[in-house]
């Protein structure tokens, strides 16, 4: 699975969460009282999907970007000049 689809897992996540606050009239509660069998069913998918969208999506970007940054800081502890020509392209002192 790539970014693009776990951003929309995440939207679509968002959308069945988002579906039953903002469309009341969709989702009429029962005679009996609670709420409505649909709703409840969106919400909890809407849930699972935000968690398996953001799940990729932390995998294909966040994960990467806290190894660069971590690298990044142990290059800098080890010779700071070093660490500030790799990451500014210039050539090394």
């Amino acid at each position: 699975m790539n970014p693009r689809n776990g951003f929309g897992f995440l939207l679509l996540g968002v959308v069945m969460l988002a579906c039953p606050a903002l469309a009341p009239a969709y989702f009429p509660a029962p005679a009996w009282g609670g709420e409505d069998a649909q709703a409840m069913w969106l919400q909890g998918m809407g849930v699972i999907q935000i968690l398996f969208g953001g799940a990729v999506v932390l995998r294909h970007f966040a994960i990467p970007a806290l190894r660069r940054w971590g690298a990044a800081r142990r290059a800098a502890a080890a010779s700071p000049a070093f660490a500030l020509s790799r990451l500014r392209g210039l050539p090394r002192l």
